[in-house]
């Protein structure tokens, strides 16, 4: 992460955010916005999107419910960039360094191919000439696939005991 504040992209928040707009952030070491605060005697640091997933949710998310900014900018905290999904479908949304997902160059072909890994198993998409197109390729299977539509891309609601008779 960059250390120069100049060129660092500075956190996006919601209107509805604004009470968090006006406080300094600082960036932990893989790029979300943090802050420090006084909680029980002791400091403890929060990230951004965490409390934001509280106030869109209106409670604490699960152990199943993890926050996954869907532009995949860590920056980016505005409302309609985050979303609770389980650990499979925060998965599912990352990007490699380049911003390509399922792209990877085949040096003795000379070829971009394009791969979807689904539970632990590569599914091949084919060899394209752009890396453009093998991470096209790879965007359209894994909508075929249901990525991050699918029950086991939602998060399981948290269970409540309940009364017996």
């Amino acid at each position: 992460m960059d250390t120069n504040p100049t060129t660092r992209p500075q956190p996006i928040f919601s209107p509805e955010d604004a009470d968090l707009a006006a406080l300094k952030w600082r960036f932990h070491h893989k790029g979300y916005p943090t802050r420090g605060f006084y909680l029980n005697g002791g400091k403890t640091v929060i990230m951004a999107h965490r409390i934001i997933l509280e106030r869109i949710l209106g409670r604490k998310p699960s152990t199943l419910e993890h926050c996954d900014h869907k532009n995949g900018k860590k920056h980016d905290n505005r409302r309609e960039n985050l979303r609770a999904v389980s650990p499979l479908g925060n998965a599912q949304n990352r990007r490699d360094k380049t911003g390509f997902k399922g792209a990877s160059y085949i040096r003795s072909t000379n070829k971009w191919a394009a791969k979807v890994r689904l539970r632990g198993k590569h599914i091949w998409c084919g060899q394209y000439a752009t890396r453009a197109e093998a991470a096209e390729a790879a965007r359209r299977k894994r909508e075929e696939l249901g990525f991050l539509t699918g029950a086991e891309a939602a998060p399981a609601p948290p269970t409540r005991p309940t009364a017996s008779p």
